[in-house]
């Protein structure tokens, strides 16, 4: 018999085997899974930020509609008129923080709130409604200049701020940046306030798609930041939105991590069902196994182990022995049976030896009584003719 070590390590193999099967299934399904969820949390994360700045783009190209027709309408007053002041500031719009009319060769003639210093007046010289770049005085501000009587008059509007829901949830916080361009430079203006950028430079780089008319995001070069930018054709600008991409990712993140926690719970359950299926596997082969021992049993060859765990090993063995057994029993009856027909044969030939050991009898008896009768019949001719002499 096999040695115990020996014998359970078929189990071993078994359950190895099962295990490696269901490793490989959960690892493919696994990967599979990773495979999908990875750009899945970067979409949902790109679709997040790019909802918000759409809401964005919309408040504020909303605002820059709700400005452009107060400064239609400040334009349609005289100068008399407007000299009296400023009209009150809407409260659910862009607040009106300055307004000044200068004539066609840039002078200032009239300042309603503070003078506009010769840049400002030298910068607005069309006659035609338009919204100058964006500037940024701890918040968003832009100018809109529209023809007047006597000249052009030249407005300043603080954009009202964004709502919360712009900005996304705590630890996802978004920065927005806006832009022009004039010529080969970006006039942009953000939270770190307003600055001139070369077209060509590192830091606009953000902006080019945008300026190729196309609308997205994308994320930076060290993975670390997530963008978004699109065109406001209200004003010719470009909006751009930037955040954190480990807080944009948050969501899908918790996702990967809830696929990994269940892959590795499937794999355990598998690993349990493996255990207790290698064992019900190998019940049929323990039966096969104490049924071979007991073969053996039979044979007279080996002492059944009512214990012994299954082997096929020992299976083998069991059937190589019967095998034998069974074939020299046959050969053992094949020779008997020889031989009890040669005995038959034997039998037979001793019946007729003995019929005619009866037919030879019955002969010499038969020559016997004629003797007799012959002897009888001469000593009475004997006894007649010594009567007669």
């Amino acid at each position: 018999m096999l040695s115990s070590s020996a014998i359970l390590s078929l189990r071993l193999r078994v359950l190895l085997a099962m295990l490696a099967a269901a490793g490989a299934g959960v690892y493919l399904t696994y990967s599979a899974a990773m495979h999908a969820a990875g750009p899945l949390a970067s979409d949902e994360a790109a679709g997040g930020l790019r909802a918000r700045l759409d809401l964005a783009a919309a408040l504020t190209e909303a605002g820059m509609s709700a400005a452009s027709a107060q400064a239609r309408a400040l334009a349609s007053l005289p100068a008399s008129a407007l000299a009296g002041g400023l009209p009150a500031g809407r409260t659910h719009g862009p607040e009106l923080t300055g307004a000044w009319l200068q004539d066609a060769d840039g002078r200032v003639l009239a300042s309603y709130r503070g003078r506009a210093s010769a840049r400002q007046a030298a910068a607005a010289q069309s006659k035609n409604l338009m919204i100058g770049p964006p500037l940024w005085n701890s918040g968003l501000e832009y100018e809109i200049t529209a023809p007047a009587s006597g000249g052009t008059l030249r407005c300043r509007f603080r954009a009202v701020p964004l709502p919360r829901e712009a900005y996304g949830r705590a630890g996802q916080e978004t920065s927005y940046i806006f832009a022009l361009r004039r010529g080969n430079t970006l006039r942009t203006a953000g939270p770190r306030g307003s600055s001139d950028v070369p077209i060509k430079s590192r830091q606009a780089e953000l902006f080019l798609p945008a300026l190729e008319g196309r609308e997205g995001s994308a994320v930076s070069s060290d993975g670390s930041t997530l963008f978004a930018f699109r065109r406001l054709p209200a004003a010719d600008w470009i909006m751009t939105a930037s955040t954190p991409y480990a807080a944009a990712a948050a969501n899908g993140e918790r996702m990967t991590g809830n696929v990994r926690l269940a892959a590795l719970l499937i794999f355990a359950l598998l690993a349990i069902s493996c255990f207790f299926g290698a064992a019900l596997a190998l019940r049929p082969l323990r039966r096969t196994a104490r049924a071979a021992a007991a073969l053996l049993e039979d044979c007279g060859r080996q002492q059944a182990d009512p214990d012994e765990q299954p082997s096929p090993e020992l299976i083998d063995q069991a059937l190589r022995e019967a095998s034998a057994c069974l074939r020299s029993r046959d050969n053992v009856g094949a020779r008997l049976e020889a031989e009890t027909e040669k005995l038959r044969g034997e039998e037979a030939d001793l019946k007729n030896q003995n019929a005619e050991l009866e037919k030879l009898n019955q002969y010499l008896n038969e020559r016997e009584a004629m003797i007799a009768e012959l002897k009888g019949e001469l000593a009475k001719l004997k006894e007649k003719a010594a009567s007669e002499r």
